[in-house]
């Protein structure tokens, strides 16, 4: 845990009860005054665009209220949001926004009123992209320039989006230039364009960090270069579709990297001049730096869950001599599970500072003129833009005593005081301790062995005729100490049912005390019983303690609840539709006593007993026979 917390600058709730993820954050300036704006987009398709300030705050909801620039319901799950330069004839940025099924450009328009609150802000379509395969993430670079573009002389951006089957596809502006597949990409990875190789770079189903040069992609792929396919452009439709081409030939990496784990993101850092580039892959475990031709740097195992990272001013200075180690480098911050964020150099940790929450997605950012602020999203929304500082986290340390001699001989003593006032207090009848209940429940059940016969025990089918028979049984429920809170239920297997079948006695103090009810079963449909147990069930709180206790018992009801005797003729005996054979190797015994329930007086061996279930009209027949062997 770090001793120090971010000091909030700004903070908002996005939305309620909306998600958020990877991708849902983005920091950038869309007007000629170069001013950034927050854009966050979430998965309920409502995009917002926030312009923080300093000013005073609403002191109920924590909130600015001209803050909040636009609000928009796009209508699909927003799952990435990118700035760039994605229009050829515009010099301002503009938003490119991945649904799930497409990728649309949308043009930031502002116009300035009388007053502040004149301002009218609207998102305008430019263009858009569908496809015929769900999206996963995009990443935005010049591609195709061969390596000779750079951050500060860009003055175009492509777009290239990757689906969960692991397909690329290229966008130049409006024009599809290449679609190509992957190999072994069952299921995609992070994304990333690296300027001075001109390649993508992505991390394949095997943990494996692949290179693939954009030139390579595009000649296997078979796709004419600046072709246009199902492209949109303020409300003109084309309904071809976006396929991969049945030409396309296998690509090979430029180069690989075994990970050994799944990524979570994958970053470079920027550009300048003739640099080398350097690549930082977050994984699940630890984090590793390579160069741009794929040899390791450096790598740090964490001893935490990392949840997401950036990395941020890593241009370095031209005063100072690249042998300078505080100037060289990567520098990146790590969000973790912990609600902590690390701000490293290379695979050295420089600071640790408290948030209040997990980070999605950070974001380093010019806000009202002030370098370096730090900009969090959470999962449910929470947007903070926060800087280093060395407020203490309110947590309290606990005081340290002075170090004392302990008389091992004097504790000896103590202790064996402390036993013997125990032991009294145990003792003492007119304490009142919470001790371990000692309570003994005990349900006792008396058969009547009484049938009746009512107008309410019939069954649920009124096509049905038929009046089953009803059992009573007495139920006591004994303790040797007093109870409270007791309750009693009757659990019963359909088609049998128990009425009432839950029974709050209350309180039980007392030896002498005991709690008694009768409980009424018998067949409520026309179906053939499975189980005859009975499921009593007493659940109770002690004088002594507030903990619930439960007992249970089963009780198994009579087969003659169910079933009756039958008394059919010599003739049709062989018709029986079920026959149960009993088999012994001495002589039979009567089955009236074996089953007394079925017993009709008279016991014939050759036929054995029959009986028939309650709203059935199938006979089973009992024999028995003896066998010899």
């Amino acid at each position: 845990m770090s001793l120090f917390k971010a000091r909030e600058w700004w903070s908002c709730q996005v939305g309620s009860g909306e998600q958020f993820d990877y991708g849902c954050l983005k920091v950038g300036s869309f007007t000629e005054d170069l001013t950034n704006k927050i854009v966050v987009g979430s998965h309920q398709g409502i995009l917002r665009i926030y312009s923080p300030s300093s000013s005073q705050s609403d002191s109920i909801t924590n909130n600015h209220a001209n803050d909040l620039l636009l609000e928009k319901n796009l209508g699909m799950p927003i799952i990435q949001i990118e700035i760039g330069k994605f229009v050829s004839t515009s010099s301002v940025n503009q938003i490119a926004i991945l649904f799930s099924q497409k990728i649309s450009v949308y043009d930031y328009n502002e116009q300035s009123g009388m007053t502040e609150h004149g301002r009218q802000i609207d998102l305008e379509l430019n263009y858009e992209h569908n496809l015929n395969r769900p999206t996963f993430n995009m990443c935005k670079g010049q591609f195709g320039s061969g390596g000779r573009g750079n951050k500060e002389s860009s003055n175009y951006e492509y777009i290239c989006v990757q689906t969960l089957d692991g397909v690329l596809y290229v966008f130049e502006h409006e024009r599809q230039s290449m679609v190509k597949s992957l190999p072994n990409t069952y299921l995609p990875g992070p994304i990333c364009y690296l300027s001075r190789s001109d390649a993508i770079i992505t991390v394949s189903s095997n943990h494996q960090l692949e290179c693939y040069k954009y030139q390579t992609l595009a000649i296997s792929s078979g796709v004419e270069h600046g072709s246009n396919k199902d492209t949109r452009r303020k409300g003109l439709d084309d309904d071809s579709s976006l396929s991969v081409p049945q030409t396309s030939k296998r690509v090979l990496p430029e180069w690989s990297f075994n990970l050994g784990e799944c990524a979570l993101g994958i970053q470079t850092t920027q550009r300048v001049r003739s640099t080398a580039q350097i690549i930082v892959v977050l994984g699940e475990r630890n984090l590793f730096g390579l160069h741009d031709n794929g040899q390791l740097i450096f790598m740090s195992k964490f001893e935490y869950n990392p949840s997401t990272f950036i990395i941020y001013n890593t241009e370095t200075n031209n005063n100072v001599s690249q042998s300078d180690s505080s100037n060289t480098g990567v520098r990146y911050i790590i969000g973790t599970h912990s609600h902590t964020l690390f701000i490293s150099q290379d695979a050295h940790i420089r600071w640790a500072a408290h948030i209040d929450f997990v980070p999605v997605q950070i974001e380093v950012c010019t806000i009202q003129n002030i370098r370096g602020m730090i900009c969090t999203l959470s999962e449910t929304g929470l947007l903070q833009c926060c800087y280093l500082g060395t407020d203490p986290v309110s947590t309290s340390i606990p005081t340290i005593m002075p170090s004392t001699t302990i008389n091992v001989q004097d504790a000896e003593e103590q202790l064996s005081k402390l036993n013997k006032q125990i032991k009294q207090a145990m003792n003492d009848p007119t304490l009142v301790i919470k001790r371990k209940a000692n309570a003994q429940v005990i349900i006792q059940i008396d058969d009547t062995n009484q049938y009746s016969t009512t107008d309410d025990t019939k069954f649920q089918r009124s096509d049905t005729d038929s009046i089953v028979p009803l059992l009573r049984l007495n139920l006591r429920v004994k303790c040797n100490e007093a109870i409270q809170n007791v309750l009693l239920t009757v659990h019963v297997h359909s088609p049998l049912c128990a009425q009432p079948n839950e029974i709050r006695m209350g309180h039980i103090g007392g030896i002498a005390a005991i709690g008694t009810t009768t409980v009424s079963f018998w067949m409520r449909d026309d179906l053939t019983p499975w189980n005859l147990d009975a499921t009593f069930t007493v659940s109770y709180n002690t004088l002594s303690d507030s903990v619930c206790h439960t007992i249970q018992k089963t009780y198994k009801l009579p087969l003659k609840l169910v079933a009756r005797s039958f008394q059919q003729p010599s003739s049709a005996s062989t018709a029986v539709q079920c026959k149960i054979t009993l088999g012994a190797n001495k002589p039979v015994v009567d089955l009236n006593t074996v089953f007394p329930e079925l017993s009709n007086g008279e016991y014939n061996q050759q036929q054995g007993l029959t009986t028939r279930f309650y709203g059935s009209n199938e006979n089973v027949s009992i024999l028995a026979s003896i066998n010899k062997k």
